[in-house]
């Protein structure tokens, strides 16, 4: 009987909690009804004309139109009874789009792409390129950059950006006052190089304008250098030796002297292209035609040294760039491109700054065999010493000698290339040289270029022959336009006159036909003449070509060691005795003042 009333009772909660499960669901879908309700009077509340209202204020943005025009006039004059009195809700007016100016559409047109396709082709081989673009006035800019990870580099990067920018627009506005054009675009966009811890960002300024089918282009550059180790811009007077210019000067000359006559051919007429050459000759020989301010602008790449000239910077030509195998131009750089190590003349580091010092130079080599016993003797004994060399046509078999000269420490200098004297008496050069000064140029410039290729190392000093330089002009010349400092002596040894020198028959030059005895008096005496002279600072006047010099440099230089000398180069007497030489000064020693 208790089974039975167990049974019953849980019959009894099966069925109380279905009724519940029924009553909560019905609350359920009651609460979903209510909600769905209020949902619709919410909707039902937002009357037909606000919703075209705003469809309309929609289209009339995109349309640029004013005003509701997609009302029915008809339902604007009817009236709601019951809002007779009511006052009219004001529709908001619309922002209107301006129009897209014809600059704007120029500018918008304007990509990368379409600069690299009208403007040419870049290279950026260092940064990520960067882009801008706006309209100034009626000018289209569009100005790349590339951007850089290093704080400081970048900043450099950044300022030259916008000095190429500004430099462009205004050279544009300048040019349409003149042109008065109906389109005008600048355009500056840049080629990038890596070599070593260098880095070169050139900034190609394009000021283009439109008339009608006239198109006027107007280019220049603006090359920059930069040290990714100093983080530094490096100028060209500490990157690239002077003496290098008036080289790159007479190529460029010959260069367009070549293009000018070559388009009077091609003209069949002598009138404009004649004359442009003749101002090419005139650029090439004129006196006053070099100087290193217009050789300011350059880059490097990795196999080349760039010079960047504007619109008639040296010559009435377009703006052109002019570049150089860095297999020669190396020579001429004062730095080493792969670790940025400043290049100059070897100093040693042994020697006593406070000590005496006295240096021997050797002119009119080379000569391998007695140059190379000079070196091997001055190496022996802690000794070092400048070669002024003139390497001629004829001396190109000899050529070696200056190698081994300076693989072994020694330093070399130029003496001209065909030991040219440019004194204005009694030389078969002075009136030429008086004239047009090109032979001049040509016996530096050669001779230089000799001694960079077969050293890796261009001379940092000249000695003109007999230490003459007396041409009309004189040292007025001198101290504007060459770029050596001038090396003069302080004791000449009189080596090279026949008292000193040995003798040889006009057959044979290998043996002299001096005595012993002759020969000893004569290397006795200029080895005399060097001690009863010696002073601390002097420099020494000897020449390499005669046996009895070199015979009376060894003993020379023992005996000055014994009384306490140290010989060295000039490059070493300046440096220890404090004295930055400068280019067009004339020096005879580390005392005396420069002429």
């Amino acid at each position: 009987m208790s089974e039975n009333y167990l049974e019953k009772g849980n019959k009894n909660r099966r069925n109380n909690m279905n009724n519940l499960l029924v009553i909560l669901v019905a609350m359920s879908i009651l609460l979903v009804v209510v909600l769905v309700a209020i949902l619709f009077v919410e909707l039902s509340g937002k009357g037909p004309a606000e919703n075209d209202g705003d469809k309309t204020k929609t289209e009339i943005v995109q349309n640029g139109e004013k005003g509701n025009e997609n009302k029915d006039p008809k339902i604007n004059d009817e009236k709601d009874p019951g809002t007779e009195d009511a006052p009219a809700t004001p529709t908001p007016s619309p922002t209107p789009v301006p129009a897209i100016s014809v600059e704007e559409k120029r500018m918008l047109s304007l990509t990368p792409e379409k600069v690299e396709e009208v403007y040419g082709a870049s290279v950026k081989k260092y940064g990520v390129m960067n882009y801008s673009k706006y309209v100034s006035g009626n000018v289209v800019v569009f100005t790349e950059s590339p951007l850089v990870e290093d704080e400081s580099l970048a900043k450099l990067i950044s300022q030259a950006a916008e000095e190429a920018e500004k430099t462009g627009l205004e050279k544009i506005n300048s040019m349409a006052v003149d042109l008065n054009p109906e389109e005008s675009n600048l355009v500056v966009n840049y080629d990038s190089y890596a070599n070593g811890v260098f880095v070169s960002v050139v900034y190609k300024i394009t000021c283009e304008t439109v008339k009608g089918a006239e198109k006027t282009l107007v280019t220049s550059y603006r090359p920059h250098v930069y040290n990714t180790l100093t983080k530094e811009e490096v100028a060209e007077e500490d990157f690239v030796k002077e003496c290098y210019l008036p080289i790159i000067k007479e190529r460029v000359a010959a260069h367009f002297i070549q293009e000018f006559e070559t388009e009077a051919q091609n003209k069949g007429t002598t009138a404009d292209a004649a004359i442009e050459a003749a101002q090419a000759k005139t650029f090439l020989d004129g006196a006053t035609a070099y100087s290193a301010k217009d050789y300011t602008k350059f880059y490097v790449t990795d196999k080349e040294l760039v010079f960047c000239f504007d619109k008639d910077a040296l010559i009435k030509h377009d703006a052109f760039q002019y570049p150089v195998d860095l297999t020669e131009a190396k020579a001429f750089l004062k730095f080493e491109l792969s670790d940025g190590a400043a290049k100059g003349p070897y100093i040693r580091e042994d020697l006593d700054p406070n000590g005496k010092m006295i240096a021997f130079t050797f002119d009119d080599g080379p000569h391998i065999a007695r140059e190379k016993e000079i070196c091997d003797f001055f190496n022996e004994h802690n000794a070092r010493a400048t070669f002024f060399s003139n390497c001629g046509e004829e001396r190109k078999g000899r050529y070696g000698s200056l190698t081994y000269l300076y693989n072994n420490g020694m330093e070399v200098a130029s003496h001209t290339y065909n030991h040219c004297s440019f004194d204005s008496v009694g030389t078969s050069f002075a009136k030429y040289v008086n004239e047009d000064y090109s032979r001049y140029w040509y016996e530096v410039n050669m001779n230089t270029l000799a001694i960079a290729q077969y050293t890796g190392y261009a001379p940092d000093y000249v000695r003109y022959p007999g230490g003459q330089f007396k041409w009309e002009v004189d040292y007025d010349y001198l101290g504007k336009y060459a770029c050596y400092p001038s090396i003069n002596w302080t004791i000449d040894t009189e080596d090279w006159s026949k008292n000193n020198k040995e003798a040889y028959s006009p057959k044979d030059y290998a043996h002299t036909t001096d005595s012993a005895e002759v020969t000893e008096t004569k290397v006795s005496k200029t080895v005399k003449t060097i001690l009863d002279n010696a002073e601390d600072g002097a420099i020494i006047l000897m020449h390499s070509i005669y046996q009895n010099s070199v015979t009376a440099a060894k003993r020379a230089v023992e005996e000055l060691q014994a009384q306490g000398y140290q010989i060295v180069t000039v490059s070493e007497l300046f440096y220890y005795k404090g004295i930055t030489p400068e280019n067009g000064k004339i020096y005879k020693s580390a005392k005396d003042a420069p002429q």
